[in-house]
């Protein structure tokens, strides 16, 4: 799968994130002003240590307040894992900007 899979039969987030999570990618990860954190080990990684692997974006009918953003990453050390946004004006602009400057995965 890679970055330009933005047809993904996945429909919900939860749905999403338990798919990704058999396929490997299985670490939580924070943006920070120093790139990303993984929540199980603790290590920040810089952009450039960063592959974005896939994108897949949620949008809820019901509550624009729902609308979310999943990167999925892999880091040079090979950890797989997800982090999580919201978009539009609830976005976090750390994570904008440290995706921004990750390497993307060419179909």
């Amino acid at each position: 799968m890679n970055i330009t899979d933005r047809n993904h039969l996945q429909t919900t987030l939860p749905a999403c994130l338990d798919t990704m999570r058999t396929k490997g990618y299985t670490e939580d990860f924070e943006a920070t002003k120093e790139g990303l954190k993984s929540h199980q080990s603790n290590h920040i990684y810089a952009p450039d240590e960063l592959v974005l692997k896939a994108v897949f974006r949620f949008e809820a009918d019901s509550d624009p307040n729902n609308n979310s953003i999943a990167y999925f990453i892999e880091t040079e050390d090979g950890r797989r894992g997800v982090v999580l946004d919201a978009y539009g004006i609830y976005a976090n602009p750390l994570v904008g900007e440290i995706m921004k400057k990750c390497e993307e995965v060419k179909g």
